[in-house]
């Protein structure tokens, strides 16, 4: 199996206790300079944006799907698109430029991103050409060991060979949360994914933090990883020191990143020690 990278292969670590970060419960790890209650930010930070990675990844093929001007072809059986997943439309709740529409993992699930990871489940939704709008509800995407559920209203832009996707985002996991405005930019030709300038929060059970990112790309094809080869994130909370955390381009494979604590120089952390 490839390593546990982010999100649902970097699984979150349960940190229990109330207390604030000077005390022993929230003491420094010697190892990254950051106490755990920081070490639980990230890391929620981190499945946070590979939920907005799968979701709008989940979603970028819908954006081509045709559309019936008129009543005689709106009658007509309407083609579905690719095959992982496989988007339907539902001829008989088309209305004017609106498809209702189905995007199907099937029982078996298949791999999205040609790796390993793969995805069973569906979601199902709307997309309206005049609006180049997108809304999508996901009922319980299932990979691994965690499901992503929740929903996206998004309005799309169409490149050569890219989708950008800007709107708002509410997405869950079985760990957390994650709710927000933001783009996300997929590459067609490359395989990548760019989580632009998300501007939202993350929650799990017991604690909340602000979570922004920028120019924050990854590619689990390329990587096998869902962890970002550029770009940044930020994350802060009430009882977190504000962390921006730095990707390069070999931190998906050695899970190196630069974190600058509170405004101050970065430090090497290791994400695989968190």
């Amino acid at each position: 199996m490839h390593r546990r990278d982010a999100l649902l292969l970097l699984t979150a670590s349960a940190f229990s206790g109330t207390a604030c970060v000077t005390t022993p419960e929230a003491a420094m790890d010697s190892g990254t300079g950051l106490t755990s209650r920081e070490h639980t930010a990230v890391e929620a930070a981190l499945e946070a944006i590979q939920a907005l990675t799968v979701a709008g990844s989940t979603i970028e093929s819908s954006t081509d799907l045709p559309v019936a001007t008129d009543e005689a072809s709106r009658a007509m059986d309407m083609p579905g698109l690719g095959t992982c997943p496989q988007v339907s439309v539902d001829v008989g709740k088309t209305s004017g430029r609106t498809l209702q529409m189905t995007l199907d993992f099937g029982d078996e699930g298949c791999a999205p991103f040609s790796t390993d990871y793969m995805l069973t489940g569906s979601a199902s939704g709307a997309f309206n050409a005049d609006d180049n709008l997108v809304t999508v509800t996901f009922d319980e995407l299932r990979a691994d060991d965690s499901t992503l559920d929740g929903g996206l209203e998004v309005t799309y832009q169409l490149g050569d060979e890219s989708v950008t996707l800007t709107g708002d985002w509410d997405l869950m996991t079985d760990r957390i949360s994650t709710a927000g405005l933001g783009s996300v930019h997929y590459d067609r030709a490359a395989f990548e994914t760019e989580v632009r300038d998300f501007d939202g929060t993350v929650r799990n059970a017991s604690q909340s933090w602000m979570l922004t990112t920028s120019q924050l790309v990854l590619s689990p094809r390329t990587y096998e990883s869902f962890i970002p080869f550029a770009g940044t994130l930020s994350v802060s909370g009430s009882d977190t020191r504000p962390l921006t955390v730095t990707f390069d381009e070999q931190s998906p494979a050695s899970g190196l990143v630069e974190v600058s604590i509170d405004g101050g120089p970065t430090v090497q952390v290791s994400l695989f020690q968190l």
